[in-house]
């Protein structure tokens, strides 16, 4: 679940599951994202009610070479049920990287190597 504030809206949007990836998948230029001053998500799991979790997320960059493409890699994280179970921050920090490599790749975020490549 996300909620959404708009610019000059005093109310909250709140989004299922479905409706926050219809969101995600909106052109980037569309007068929807122009007007989105931010997104929180909210994560259901069996052990915390209503406990809050502040988790700062940074892309893996590579700092021995930081010009080089950023890897979203999901893989390494264990299923989703397990993490909400047993490591609650690890959650957070694999549902961030789902968000950064959506919006990577519906924004056409490219890392400074690759810009170099695009012809």
């Amino acid at each position: 679940m996300a909620v959404v504030r708009h610019r000059g809206k005093e109310s909250l949007l709140s989004l299922s599951e479905n409706e926050f990836m219809r969101m995600m998948m909106e052109r980037a230029g569309s007068k929807q994202w122009q007007e989105v001053l931010y997104i929180q998500n909210y994560i259901v799991t069996p052990n915390a009610i209503a406990e809050s979790l502040i988790y700062k997320y940074t892309a893996p960059v590579d700092l021995a070479n930081p010009k080089s493409e950023i890897h979203y890699s999901v893989r390494q994280f264990e299923e989703d049920d397990v993490l909400k179970r047993d490591d609650i921050y690890r959650y957070a920090q694999k549902v961030c990287t789902i968000i950064a490599y959506y919006m990577s790749r519906i924004y056409n975020i490219v890392s400074p190597a690759e810009r170099k490549a695009l012809p």
